[in-house]
Protein backbone atom coordinates (compact mmCIF):
# COMPACT_ATOMS: atom_id res chain seq x y z
CA UNK A 1 0.00 0.00 0.00
CA UNK A 2 1.37 3.40 -0.96
CA UNK A 3 1.87 5.85 1.83
CA UNK A 4 0.43 9.33 1.34
CA UNK A 5 2.63 12.32 2.01
CA UNK A 6 1.02 15.29 3.70
CA UNK A 7 2.48 18.75 4.02
CA UNK A 8 1.44 21.62 6.25
CA UNK A 9 2.31 25.08 5.04
CA UNK A 10 2.88 27.67 7.73
CA UNK A 11 1.24 30.27 5.51
CA UNK A 12 -0.52 30.60 2.12
CA UNK A 13 2.39 32.71 0.91
CA UNK A 14 4.39 29.53 0.23
CA UNK A 15 2.16 28.09 -2.52
CA UNK A 16 1.32 31.56 -3.87
CA UNK A 17 4.95 32.52 -4.39
CA UNK A 18 5.57 29.12 -5.98
CA UNK A 19 2.87 29.82 -8.56
CA UNK A 20 5.57 31.40 -10.74
CA UNK A 21 8.34 28.99 -9.76
CA UNK A 22 10.89 28.50 -12.56
CA UNK A 23 9.36 31.34 -14.57
CA UNK A 24 10.38 34.86 -15.42
CA UNK A 25 7.36 37.13 -15.34
CA UNK A 26 7.14 39.49 -18.30
CA UNK A 27 6.81 43.16 -17.29
CA UNK A 28 3.51 43.48 -19.17
CA UNK A 29 2.05 40.73 -16.93
CA UNK A 30 2.69 42.80 -13.80
CA UNK A 31 1.34 43.45 -11.32
CA UNK A 32 0.14 39.93 -10.50
CA UNK A 33 -2.13 40.07 -7.46
CA UNK A 34 -3.26 37.10 -5.37
CA UNK A 35 -5.36 36.61 -2.27
CA UNK A 36 -5.66 33.35 -0.35
CA UNK A 37 -7.39 32.11 2.76
CA UNK A 38 -5.83 29.17 4.53
CA UNK A 39 -5.40 27.44 7.83
CA UNK A 40 -1.97 28.33 9.19
CA UNK A 41 0.16 26.52 11.70
CA UNK A 42 2.95 27.47 14.06
CA UNK A 43 4.80 25.35 16.56
CA UNK A 44 5.65 28.11 19.01
CA UNK A 45 2.19 28.97 20.37
CA UNK A 46 2.50 31.48 23.16
CA UNK A 47 5.35 33.90 23.63
CA UNK A 48 7.49 32.90 26.59
CA UNK A 49 4.39 32.50 28.73
CA UNK A 50 2.71 35.71 27.57
CA UNK A 51 -0.45 35.83 25.48
CA UNK A 52 -1.14 32.12 25.94
CA UNK A 53 -4.79 32.54 26.95
CA UNK A 54 -7.59 33.33 24.57
CA UNK A 55 -7.01 33.79 20.86
CA UNK A 56 -3.71 35.69 20.73
CA UNK A 57 -1.13 32.91 20.08
CA UNK A 58 -2.63 29.70 18.75
CA UNK A 59 -1.02 26.68 17.09
CA UNK A 60 -3.61 26.81 14.31
CA UNK A 61 -5.52 29.78 12.95
CA UNK A 62 -7.14 30.97 9.73
CA UNK A 63 -5.56 33.77 7.78
CA UNK A 64 -6.21 35.77 4.62
CA UNK A 65 -3.12 36.87 2.73
CA UNK A 66 -2.34 39.23 -0.10
CA UNK A 67 0.66 38.46 -2.31
CA UNK A 68 1.71 40.70 -5.14
CA UNK A 69 4.41 40.41 -7.79
CA UNK A 70 5.43 43.88 -8.89
CA UNK A 71 8.09 45.72 -10.85
CA UNK A 72 10.94 46.64 -8.49
CA UNK A 73 10.45 50.36 -9.02
CA UNK A 74 6.76 50.05 -8.05
CA UNK A 75 7.17 47.71 -5.07
CA UNK A 76 7.05 50.32 -2.30
CA UNK A 77 3.92 51.93 -3.78
CA UNK A 78 2.41 48.43 -3.91
CA UNK A 79 3.26 47.90 -0.23
CA UNK A 80 1.49 51.13 0.63
CA UNK A 81 -1.57 50.14 -1.40
CA UNK A 82 -1.80 46.68 0.18
CA UNK A 83 -1.43 48.13 3.68
CA UNK A 84 -4.19 50.63 2.88
CA UNK A 85 -6.45 47.74 1.77
CA UNK A 86 -5.89 45.97 5.11
CA UNK A 87 -6.57 49.23 6.99
CA UNK A 88 -9.81 49.71 5.05
CA UNK A 89 -11.11 46.39 6.40
CA UNK A 90 -10.34 47.45 9.97
CA UNK A 91 -12.04 50.81 9.39
CA UNK A 92 -15.08 49.08 7.86
CA UNK A 93 -15.29 46.91 10.99
CA UNK A 94 -14.99 49.99 13.21
CA UNK A 95 -11.91 48.65 15.01
CA UNK A 96 -9.47 51.14 16.53
CA UNK A 97 -6.02 50.39 15.13
CA UNK A 98 -2.61 51.84 14.48
CA UNK A 99 0.01 51.34 11.80
CA UNK A 100 3.52 50.66 13.09
CA UNK A 101 6.63 50.66 10.90
CA UNK A 102 9.06 48.05 12.15
CA UNK A 103 12.72 48.76 12.73
CA UNK A 104 15.30 46.63 10.93
CA UNK A 105 15.88 44.52 14.04
CA UNK A 106 12.21 43.44 14.09
CA UNK A 107 11.51 42.78 10.41
CA UNK A 108 11.70 39.31 8.96
CA UNK A 109 14.55 37.93 6.92
CA UNK A 110 14.52 39.44 3.46
CA UNK A 111 12.04 42.20 4.20
CA UNK A 112 13.11 45.68 3.21
CA UNK A 113 10.13 47.36 4.91
CA UNK A 114 7.33 46.04 7.13
CA UNK A 115 4.21 47.62 8.58
CA UNK A 116 2.32 45.97 11.41
CA UNK A 117 -1.34 46.78 11.91
CA UNK A 118 -2.29 46.58 15.57
CA UNK A 119 -5.84 46.56 16.93
CA UNK A 120 -6.76 47.93 20.35
CA UNK A 121 -8.00 45.14 22.64
CA UNK A 122 -9.62 46.57 25.79
CA UNK A 123 -9.37 43.23 27.63
CA UNK A 124 -5.57 43.48 27.36
CA UNK A 125 -5.49 47.28 27.66
CA UNK A 126 -3.04 47.15 24.78
CA UNK A 127 -2.65 47.02 21.01
CA UNK A 128 -2.03 43.58 19.48
CA UNK A 129 -0.65 42.85 16.01
CA UNK A 130 -3.24 41.40 13.66
CA UNK A 131 -1.52 41.98 10.32
CA UNK A 132 1.92 42.46 8.80
CA UNK A 133 2.52 43.95 5.37
CA UNK A 134 6.03 43.58 3.96
CA UNK A 135 8.04 44.36 0.86
CA UNK A 136 10.42 41.45 0.43
CA UNK A 137 11.83 42.81 -2.85
CA UNK A 138 13.60 40.10 -4.86
CA UNK A 139 14.25 37.56 -2.11
CA UNK A 140 11.85 34.80 -3.25
CA UNK A 141 13.21 34.79 -6.78
CA UNK A 142 16.78 34.67 -5.49
CA UNK A 143 16.14 31.89 -2.99
CA UNK A 144 14.16 29.76 -5.46
CA UNK A 145 16.98 29.59 -7.98
CA UNK A 146 18.82 26.29 -8.06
Amino acid sequence: MKRKVYTQFPTAEVPLTNYYRNEIIAPDELPAKFTAQSACYRSEAGSAGRDTRGLIRLHQFDKVEMVRFEKPEDSFDALEEMTTHAEAILEELGLPYRRVILCTGDIGFGSSKTFDLEVWLPSYNDYKEISSCSNITGLPSKTCEY
